[in-house]
């Protein structure tokens, strides 16, 4: 009796915790659906570039001019299979940019607790195939018949898995990297660095060198390679036999270029591609659940507790004028939310955050109006105040912003070096004749 209760119990937590998954989900998957179906749109532009790029192959590889008949046209054939696989990659790539956009949002709802990362991470999973899938079947279609790879539809079949996997592969590849950079310039940085390092280790443009060998087994780019290889070159197409040689072409092209020559290994090669996406996926939930967004505590020293921080934000928000509006949503410039007036004044604090000694402004005043413009320069003034260095360039034509500048420094002339008037104007002597102390 005490062991059907303990198994009841059990059950009702199972249910329970089922139950409490479900709901996490439920909570991410709907805007997570409206995100994908946005991004999804970003894509379908892509397509006219695509099909343009698959039609430009396919006559560049016309099988009217790529006969089988010899081991430098199979070499050629393998030529445009990696080439298949590089805009697969390319066409991943795009996943990159994508994601660090949204990131911002994410540190925002995951430090609040609104959801685990995984819960945000698998709806990525499952809202991303589809437009591989397109994609992937637009490229196939497009080149496969028109390049004149084995007739077989069997081995079609096989030929779109494979690049779909790579395309998987891909996505979660750039996604990892967004993750771990959290910008634009990290990750673009990472996500090149990656790339390049693909196509090195793939196999196929530099000869693998015994000591690098297990950079070669590790790159994803070399499953799918040996696995499009596999498939082509078993084909019929490729059985005939050169001269008085008794191996099929296709197998002597396979082992010139140090491709496995057994057809199981065509799964084995796929079965690898999918355990990078399953794994590279990982990775990036990994990555976004102990990573933290860059922002100004990163750049503010250890030492400063929550507490001085928060104190620290208050006066730079009374500095700027900005504390009446400490809840209000930024929007867009021009659109929603805050005025532009108020957005240049935004930007001043955020950069204010991280304590910086010097603030380089670049037209602080154009697009707003004399009004408006006076109290961007008022908020500069009071930065100013506080001991900070500010260089700017003003174009505003206001004799108010013009009258905030320090009188008697001497106007720099036409023509000349504008780093030795720097050093002249604020030299000791001049600072003991302005009683002001650039420093």
């Amino acid at each position: 009796m005490h062991s059907k209760r303990n198994i009841a119990d059990e059950k009702e937590l199972l249910y329970l915790h089922l139950q409490s998954l479900s709901s996490e989900l439920s909570i991410v998957f709907p805007p997570r659906s409206v995100a994908s179906k946005d991004i999804n749109d970003r894509h379908l532009t892509n397509f006219p570039a695509l099909i343009f790029t698959a039609l430009v192959t396919s006559t560049l590889f016309l099988r009217s001019h790529m006969h089988k008949d010899s081991m430098t046209k199979g070499g050629i054939y393998m030529g445009a299979i990696f080439f298949a696989q590089i805009q697969i990659l390319f066409n991943g790539f795009a996943e990159l940019s994508l994601t660090i956009i949204k990131l911002p949002v994410f540190y925002k709802q995951r430090d609040l607790r609104f959801f685990p990362t995984w819960a945000y991470a698998i709806p990525s999973w499952i809202l991303r195939p589809p437009i591989a899938i397109i994609e992937t079947a637009i490229w196939v279609v497009l080149t496969y018949y028109i390049i004149g790879y084995d007739p077989n539809f069997g081995r079609f079949i096989k030929h779109y898995l494979v690049l779909l996997a790579i395309h998987q592969m891909a996505s979660a590849l750039f996604m990892f990297n967004a993750g771990l950079g959290r910008n634009m310039i990290l990750g673009n940085t990472f996500g090149t660095g990656a790339l390049v390092l693909l196509i090195v280790l793939g196999g196929f443009i530099i000869n693998v060198k015994k000591w690098w060998i297990w950079g070669h087994w590790i790159s994803p780019l070399m499953y799918g390679h040996n696995a499009l290889s596999v498939n082509e070159f078993l084909g019929h197409s490729w059985s005939k036999k050169l001269f008085e040689n008794t191996t099929a072409l296709g197998i002597q092209v396979l082992r010139s270029r140090g491709v496995f020559t057994q057809a199981h290994w065509y799964w084995i090669e796929l079965g690898g591609l999918v355990g990078y996406v399953f794994l590279l996926n990982g990775f990036y939930t990994l990555a976004l659940t102990y990573l933290s967004g860059r922002g100004a505590e990163i750049r503010l020293s250890s030492d400063v507790n929550a507490e001085t921080r928060k104190m620290f934000v208050e006066e730079i928000m009374e500095l700027v004028e900005l504390t009446n509006l400490r809840d209000a949503l930024v929007g867009l410039p021009g659109v929603n939310g805050l005025s532009i007036e108020q957005w240049k004044r935004l930007t001043i604090p955020v950069e204010l955050v991280a304590n910086p000694p010097i603030i380089f402004m670049d037209e602080p005043t154009s697009g707003v109006d004399a009004r408006a413009a006076a109290i961007v320069m008022r908020t500069v003034r009071n930065t100013v105040n506080t001991g900070r260095t500010i260089v700017c360039t003003i174009h505003q034509p206001s004799i108010d912003i013009f009258d905030e500048h320090i009188h008697q420094i001497q106007n720099i002339k036409e023509g000349y070096n504008p780093v030795t008037w720097m050093l002249e104007v604020n030299s000791i002597a001049q600072e003991a004749a302005l009683g002001v102390d650039f420093a």
